[in-house]
């Protein structure tokens, strides 16, 4: 498998033309990186495709993030020399930017496989640098994206396994009203877990080194205590008979066929780019069935939009798409009130999936189905 995919990736090195972008990629820096990185994963397999990496080396204006990333190839490769003198002159600082699709790119990204490359490189002073503004950047408390936070571990733990502590890591902590209690362990990273508990939570490093230290914790909010929320886009949900007419969805007679319909709009400002990659998550209550009319092939209703791609699953339904500037989309699910009882019907959400400011939540609410 892995030669038939070098064979593959070597193929498409060697076919890549710079004057062409005929994959569709978000923009031509996304092309060139997409190039760069081919190249790089060739030469860890250890089948670096040279000719193609000089081609791409001599291209003119090759964008920074490509530089990077194919400097990291040729050091893989042995050519540790030609890797310096290609990053001559370029810096660490990155211009804040994120992409909603493409390669899925921002600033943070980008400086983690930054790192990445200085640490093949052995260069040592540079990466610590780095590294710590790294470990600043992702141990605040807002959203990430997965490449961002992907690219910074691997960034980080490809440093703590190159440059480790020379005497491990040692460390106190006391929570709430417990007792200190001394930790230590000789690898770079270590995890405790905790009992919640209310107090203040007290570190104190006792190791030679600097610290890092990230308190984790996790949960789900009360059911009916969820608040609606959008920011950047505006999303409705409604709820239709078959025939088109609001439905009243507080108390289902058992066996009615009915319509979950969410309207979402791109609102054209602030932002005017088109959104990619937007998903909307919907939970359906389990005394709702979800009738798939994609095996019936019949369509409800005619002016329903068309998603890039649908996940239908027992009580939950994906829908992904594209939502361009000052424009709508209605997306419906067919459903059918099943069994008797009290159900709860949780939150519908719709964002993109690379960049949280582009979001909508509804509340979740109660629901019954009666005879």
């Amino acid at each position: 498998m892995i030669d038939r995919w070098k064979t593959h990736q070597k193929r498409l090195a060697k076919l890549w033309d710079p004057k062409q972008n005929q994959e569709g990629f978000y923009d031509f820096h996304s092309n060139e990186l997409s190039q760069a990185y081919r190249l790089y994963s060739l030469a860890l397999a250890g089948d670096a495709e040279m000719g193609a990496m000089n081609r791409l080396r001599e291209q003119a204006k090759l964008h920074p993030s490509a530089k990077w990333r194919l400097a990291a190839a040729y050091a893989l490769a042995g050519q540790k020399e030609v890797a310096s003198k290609l990053l001559e002159g370029l810096g660490t600082d990155i211009k804040p930017y994120r992409e909603l699709a493409g390669s899925y790119g921002s600033d943070l990204r980008d400086k983690a496989m930054i790192l990445e490359t200085l640490v093949q490189l052995e260069r040592k002073e540079e990466s610590s640098k780095l590294v710590r503004v790294i470990a600043e950047e992702i141990g605040k408390m807002r959203w990430f994206s997965t490449q961002e936070i992907g690219y910074a571990l691997i960034g980080i733990g490809k440093y703590a396994k190159t440059f480790p502590p020379a005497s491990g890591i040692r460390f106190q902590y006391q929570f709430g009203s417990t007792a200190a209690t001394d930790m230590g362990a000789n690898n770079p990273v270590m995890q405790v877990a905790l009992n919640a508990q209310t107090g203040n939570l007290k570190v104190k490093n006792t190791s030679d080194g600097l610290l890092y230290v990230r308190v984790i914790s996790s949960g789900q909010p009360l059911i009916g205590q969820e608040s609606s929320s959008s920011e950047n886009m505006k999303m409705q949900v409604a709820f239709r008979n078959t025939d088109g007419s609001n439905l009243d969805i507080a108390k289902l007679k058992q066996g009615t066929d009915f319509v979950a319909e969410v309207t979402v709009t791109h609102p054209n400002f602030p932002f005017s780019f088109p959104y990619y990659e937007m998903a909307i998550d919907q939970v359906f209550p389990s005394g709702w069935e979800i009738i798939n009319s994609r095996m019936d092939d019949v369509e409800y209703f005619n002016n329903t939009s068309r998603p890039e791609y649908q996940d239908i699953r027992d009580d939950r339904v994906y829908t992904f798409f594209d939502l361009q500037p000052g424009t709508t989309q209605i997306f419906r699910i067919r459903l059918n009130a099943a069994y008797l009882g009290k159900y709860y019907l949780p939150s519908t959400a719709c964002e993109a999936m690379y960049d949280d400011q582009i979001h909508a939540h509804l509340a979740g609410r109660w629901v019954e189905v009666v005879l």
